[in-house]
């Protein structure tokens, strides 16, 4: 679904309680891992940037929650490590936060952000 939010903080209110936590939780991770990317609305979901270039990118959809992650061979790198996930290309879809392995997300966020 895409939103007509401002800002992702507004994005975030939007959710229901479960998805705004799992998503908050996401958030404070790519933060972390990327302190100096540019946070944004864009297409709908929260982005994340850096010298205007992708990073990552959060959304929720219809039957699930997606982390897009730019640099696509690590994704593939850190896929058995990501949890009970389904993968694309760029983008791991969970239903819940339960789902994810949050160890091996932080360490995908953290190695895609160390290499731009």
């Amino acid at each position: 679904m895409q939103s007509k939010a401002a800002t992702v903080a507004e994005y975030l209110r939007q959710q229901p309680a479960e998805r705004r936590q799992a998503l908050g939780t996401i958030r404070r991770m790519i933060r972390r891992a990327a302190p100096g990317a540019k946070e944004a609305m864009g297409v709908g979901m929260a982005t994340y940037s850096w010298r205007k270039s992708m990073l990552f990118a959060l959304a929720a959809q219809k039957k699930y929650l997606a982390l897009y992650v730019s640099d696509t061979p690590l994704v593939a790198k850190h896929r058995a490590r990501l949890g009970a996930v389904d993968c694309g290309k760029s983008c791991i879809r969970f239903k819940s936060i339960d789902d994810l392995d949050l160890e091996g997300v932080e360490a995908l966020l953290t190695e895609a952000a160390g290499n731009r």
